[in-house]
């Protein structure tokens, strides 16, 4: 509709061995206690501009919610779904690995790790490659309090060594996205950064 195209595959290269594709994934999504008073559903823009068209020019509506709140664009595909939904993350694994992902890298770059959800994420993508699926592996990006929230998801799935078999590794090690200068020795011996 919007004239565009892209290449067949007889005009691009196969896939490269030497080439991996990332994306970030977030892990928050449906947090609960984000639940509007206005509809039944979290905050969702879509929903403010239909409830009042001219919301962006009022920051303080109520409609917005308190300041801070996660806000959906639009209804996901598959609903208000949690992060800790097993069906959506068997979906994810399928479709993400099926477009070729490699690596998921999970977002903590506001210090919160959300460790309940990479943790039953992890389960569900290890039946997956038990059963015998492919799924993309994981990865993390710190930012805010960067050298502790590393330290952190260090502690919590790495040094146990907890789902290793879907760790992703660059030049030998599990990623992590971390300024070096804020990362502890341990971090740094123990993940490229």
């Amino acid at each position: 509709a919007l004239g565009r195209e892209l290449p067949a595959s007889r005009e691009t290269s196969p896939p490269r061995t030497d080439r991996f594709v990332g994306i970030f994934y977030f892990l928050w999504l449906n947090e609960r206690g984000g639940r509007s008073p206005h509809w039944d559903g979290p905050y969702d823009v879509s929903r403010i501009l239909a409830a009042d068209p001219d919301a962006l020019k009022k920051p303080d509506s109520p409609l917005w919610g308190p300041r801070g709140m996660y806000h959906y664009w639009s209804e996901p595909l598959y609903g208000y779904y949690l992060s800790t939904d097993p069906w959506v993350l068997r979906r994810h694994a399928n479709l993400l690995a099926d477009a070729g992902v490699d690596a998921l890298i999970f977002d903590a770059t506001n210090a919160v790790t959300y460790s309940e959800v990479y943790n039953k994420l992890c389960e569900v993508f290890e039946q997956i490659r038990t059963e015998g699926g492919r799924i993309p592996r994981i990865a993390f990006m710190v930012n805010t309090a960067a050298g502790q929230t590393a330290q952190n998801i260090y502690k919590d799935l790495y040094e146990p060594g907890r789902h290793r078999d879907i760790w992703f590794r660059w030049q030998g090690k599990p990623l992590m996205i971390c300024d070096p200068a804020a990362a502890s020795p341990e971090v740094k011996a123990f993940f490229t950064l």
